[in-house]
């Protein structure tokens, strides 16, 4: 049997699509008021930020504030204010996060602001939280460990900068543990419901969220950690396709073209193998 919505709640499942687009453009458009509102020069890294990942076709904001909303629904009902502000804090963190690996990966021109934004991102992200929660302290538990397992997945996963290794299980268990803060508003909403047996089984599902976003992230911005020498999973997959392809085209005599190999791939062919006159570039 469907549920009521009454006047007072907010429940997503019962929204139609529209509705739903129509609040989470509302939340991210409230959320770039607060980029707004910073330092104007801190908020000029935002805006570059925005636009440069937009300049790319990648939305910053609909995953972000979508999991604010879907993630309430096992908790119950709620306030649009009380999702709004949740997806808020959601988007601190989310962007806190990614400030930080553009800033250390990257090392543009804008890196040491980069570091000011995101640590000004997340303490507004605590401050939003703290608003909310009743028992701050509970909350602050459970985001104490996202952040330790955060720090876990990136030290870990820094055994692929500068290095070709292949990818194991235990690679995309720290893939999932560096996305960690994505659990951030399941720990809100439990602490606002007091439903806290349901957290186990929605960070579980999160954490497969968190690997499949990365994945996609890596998909899209693979020229980016090439250049940075990070070989992500799509990068080692090509390196080891090219690898196992390329004696097949030394073979048939039509290896005249220049193959992508980024340092480490395809060690094996000799200087020899290539044929001296100029290649053209594939890529």
């Amino acid at each position: 049997m469907q549920r009521k919505l009454n006047i007072d709640t907010f429940s997503p499942a019962l929204l139609k699509i529209e509705d739903n687009n129509r609040f989470t453009k509302g939340i991210a458009l409230s959320y770039r008021r607060i980029i707004d509102s910073f330092d104007p020069i801190l908020s000029s890294v935002g805006k570059k930020y925005f636009e440069e990942h937009e300049t790319n076709n990648i939305d910053l904001h609909p995953l972000a504030t979508s999991i604010a909303v879907m993630i309430s629904e096992p908790f119950g009902s709620f306030d649009r204010a009380t999702i709004h502000q949740a997806a808020i804090a959601n988007l601190c963190f989310d962007h806190f996060t990614h400030l930080v690996d553009d800033a250390t990966d990257e090392r543009n021109e804008n890196a040491s602001l980069s570091i000011h934004l995101s640590n000004h991102l997340l303490t507004k992200g605590l401050r939003y939280s703290m608003d909310l929660c009743k028992n701050y302290r509970d909350y602050y538990q459970r985001w104490e460990k996202y952040m330790d397992y955060a720090f876990d997945g990136e030290r870990y996963l820094w055994r692929h900068h500068k290095k070709l290794e292949s990818y194991e299980e235990r690679d995309f268990e720290m893939l999932a543990k560096r996305g960690s803060l994505v659990k951030v508003c399941a720990a809100i909403f439990a602490e606002l419901s007091g439903k806290w047996e349901l957290l186990d089984n929605v960070e579980k599902g999160l954490d497969n969220l968190s690997v499949a976003l990365q994945l996609v992230d890596d998909l899209v911005d693979w020229k980016c950690d090439l250049n940075n020498s990070i070989y992500n999973y799509p990068i080692v997959l090509a390196c080891k396709a090219i690898s196992e392809s390329v004696p097949n085209y030394i073979n048939k005599d039509i290896y005249e073209e220049e193959i992508f190999s980024p340092p480490g791939c395809c060690s094996h062919l000799k200087k020899s193998n290539v044929p001296s006159r100029r290649r053209k570039k594939m890529f």
